[in-house]
């Protein structure tokens, strides 16, 4: 992550960031290599370009009557070109009215055509499937992938709970988080690096507690 230390003390989760994915080999270096970017947390190598970089810029999110103001967004860029961007919605009214939580993830390309709905059923949506999820209650957060037009599930972002163990216990809501993605079935690497995205974004929204937590 390449945030500063301000914004990640006095933004929390809400901050400035840009999250970067390097090739393994870019990574066999020493510490001194990596750039100081505040307590917690390295930063980026030095003079080492990420192959996919997720930018999150900074967004004051208001909720009003079915409508989100300044919503959440994650874009994503490969190299230098944008690929799309993953966007914070809420479900119109009056079918907002009818959710314990209407929000969910629209997830565009770069023409911004609609490819996917994330969804985020909390409390008891969706027969209460993440009622008090991840924990020892139930241990599988899931928001299932929809297709956007039809609504059709085609896969899922789930985060689940590492079990009675030390992490599991000790570090409920800070580093105990385990993702997986189930891509849909004959998605394109484009579309997997959008979905890629939507789960740090959700992660920022739902998961992250601490403010240091990079």
């Amino acid at each position: 992550e390449e945030s500063n230390c301000c914004c990640r003390y006095c933004l929390h989760q809400n901050r400035e960031a840009q999250l970067g994915y390097f090739l393994p080999e870019q990574l066999d270096v020493v510490a001194a290599d990596y750039v100081e970017s505040g307590p917690g947390g390295l930063g980026w190598p030095q003079g080492r370009t990420p192959e996919v970089k997720f930018e999150r810029p900074f967004r004051c999110t208001l909720c009003c009557c079915c409508c989100i103001l300044n919503p959440q967004e994650m874009v994503t860029v490969q190299g230098e070109t944008p690929l799309g961007r993953s966007v914070l919605a809420c479900e119109p009214f009056p079918q907002c009215c009818c959710h314990c939580n209407p929000l969910f993830y629209e997830v565009r390309d770069a023409q911004e055509s609609l490819v996917y709905h994330v969804k985020l059923p909390l409390a008891c949506d969706d027969g209460c499937r993440n009622c008090c999820a991840p924990g020892c209650c139930n241990p599988t957060f899931v928001a299932p992938v929809k297709n956007a037009k039809t609504g059709e599930w085609l896969g899922s972002v789930e985060n689940h709970w590492p079990g009675c163990n030390c992490r599991g216990v000790c570090f409920a809501g800070a580093g105990n988080n385990n993702y997986v993605i189930k891509f849909p079935q004959g998605a394109t690497v484009q579309e997997k690096l959008l979905l890629l995205s939507t789960l740090h974004l959700l992660d920022f929204n739902l998961f992250e507690r601490r403010a240091n937590q990079n």
